[in-house]
């Protein structure tokens, strides 16, 4: 398994289910240490979706977004812009 394909299951399995661990336990710490651990973790390849997304949001090529934003646009990009809801979106309605 190569190193982005690793960074991927961290951010969209390993922290989520460690996180939900944590609240199903009621271990307050390793909640907090994975959310610490996601909101710090590194930028991922970008993708069709954010580069999309930066493109749409006028996010320049070269800012160095997290895992965690990175993450954030591909939500906005499913929750709204894939189903045109635009005057729903939160990101559209704070515009001008």
């Amino acid at each position: 398994m190569g190193r982005e394909k690793a960074a991927e299951i961290a951010i969209n399995v390993v922290l989520p289910f460690v996180y939900a661990w944590g609240e199903r336990i009621a271990e307050p710490k390793l909640k907090r240490k994975a959310a610490e651990a996601y909101r710090h973790y590194p930028k991922l390849a970008d993708n069709e979706i954010t580069r999309h997304m930066r493109q749409q949001l006028l996010i320049k090529p070269d800012a160095n977004l997290s895992a965690r934003q990175q993450q954030g646009l591909i939500h906005i990009f499913r929750i709204y812009c894939r189903y045109r809801d635009c005057a729903q979106c939160p990101v559209a309605s704070n515009q001008g």
